[in-house]
């Protein structure tokens, strides 16, 4: 679900086909991604920092791909910061309501506001994003976003709740 989820939530709001329908290579990556994370379940605690750096690029390639297709269907700014964010963060919100637990990315994880980050300086530079160099840079950006966020372990702003009342 994780894997599917954000990018076939954006092709059904773009009134497309889910592409994976058409191209079984994207299916048996998951599937070989699955077995991997069974492989090394027991070690994942010893792996996990660099699960997370491949996490944060994958993060930032599905947020540019989710403002592409956007923009590519001529939709306006909200939309391309929509499906900026829904693209990489929708298969882990729909997981985390599979099993009926309150998606992290609506109360403690700083995981979509990198991809908002994105969202929005492409909707600001859409009509720019032929140049490669602004493409990589706001990956970049959007990357190392996401590193900061892991390493100084940001969070989510809450309002301050008085644990007496």
């Amino acid at each position: 679900m994780t894997a599917f989820g954000g990018g076939t939530l954006r092709e059904f709001i773009l009134g497309n086909i889910p592409f994976y329908f058409y191209d079984n290579n994207y299916v048996f990556v998951c599937l070989a991604g699955y077995i991997f994370s069974i492989a090394v379940y027991k070690v994942f605690n010893k792996i996990n920092k660099y699960v997370l750096i491949v996490d944060a690029i994958g993060l930032s390639t599905f947020a540019f791909i989710g403002a592409t297709k956007a923009d590519q269907a001529g939709l306006g700014a909200f939309a391309i910061i929509f499906l900026a964010t829904l693209t990489p963060i929708g298969g882990g919100l729909l997981r985390d309501i599979a099993i009926r637990e309150v998606p992290q990315i609506f109360h403690r994880d700083f995981y979509a506001s990198p991809a908002i980050f994105l969202g929005v300086f492409y909707a600001i530079g859409r009509n720019y994003m032929d140049n490669l160099i602004l493409v990589y840079c706001l990956l970049f950006m959007t990357f190392a976003l996401r590193l900061c966020a892991i390493y100084f372990n940001f969070n989510l702003w809450r309002p301050w709740r008085n644990k007496n009342v």
